[in-house]
């Protein structure tokens, strides 16, 4: 939670355009996340479904834990999570955007 206090700090600060990825070990619905969703693009309130694609563990995913968050200078062209039959231990998430700043 400290690091993610942080990292809202910093993305609050800046006028950049900014792309955030990674294993955040936690679901759309945990404090870690709350804060963070509301200063990312407004694509991810609007369709929540690009929170529902399952990542982890990649064999029988159950959990959402990892994301491409990015900021409102970008456009969404595509974000899906990808199969990758269990050559690594969680789902890659695959993002194409388009800077629109």
């Amino acid at each position: 939670q400290a690091q993610m206090r942080e990292l809202i700090s910093w993305l609050k600060q800046t006028h950049n355009p900014w792309i955030v990825m990674g294993d955040f070990n936690a679901i759309p619905l945990q404090p870690e996340l709350k804060e963070l969703l509301l200063l990312v693009h407004p694509i991810f309130r609007e369709s929540p479904q690009l929170l529902q694609d399952y990542t982890y563990p990649s064999l029988n995913p159950k959990v959402k834990i990892d994301y491409i968050f990015f900021s409102s200078h970008f456009q969404l062209v595509s974000q899906k999570v990808l199969d990758t039959s269990g050559s690594t231990d969680h789902r890659p998430v695959q993002t194409i955007l388009r800077l629109a700043w």
